[in-house]
């Protein structure tokens, strides 16, 4: 292979057919950069793409950034007014920003009311639906 880039000069490049980085002819040029290959392997014709390497990977991206359920718990329960929590039950009512026991869960808080018979509780290591009024 060749450093110079010329129409007729075998090159490295990406291959679609082959998956792989293969040997290519130049077919066509424009502007000085190789536009059309053929690969050598498998004599497929297409785009130009100049083979991965590993410092051409695109940088993974961050997931969201949400806080985990134990931060989360956490600070509501910071802004929540401190009180006895009631013991939760099917048939109970309850509202938002109230605390809750259960018997499952632990402490919690009421985060909003989802729909009628339905509360939004925060608790250490989840937030949960859980019915109530029923």
């Amino acid at each position: 292979m060749t450093d110079t880039v010329q129409v007729g000069a075998q090159v490295e490049a990406q291959c679609g057919r082959c998956h792989d980085a293969t040997n290519h002819i130049i077919l066509t040029m424009d502007k000085g950069k190789a536009k059309r290959a053929r690969c050598t392997a498998c004599e497929a014709e297409h785009l130009y793409r100049k083979p991965r390497g590993k410092e051409d990977k695109p940088p993974r991206r961050a997931g969201s950034r949400k806080d985990d359920p134990e931060t989360a718990y956490k600070k509501v329960l910071e802004e929540t007014p401190p009180g006895e929590a009631v013991k939760y039950s099917v048939k109970a009512h309850f509202k938002a920003g109230q605390r809750v026991a259960h018997k499952s869960f632990g402490e919690g808080v009421v985060l909003r009311i989802m729909r009628p018979q339905v509360a939004e509780v925060i608790f250490l290591d989840a937030t949960r639906l859980l019915a109530m009024d029923r």
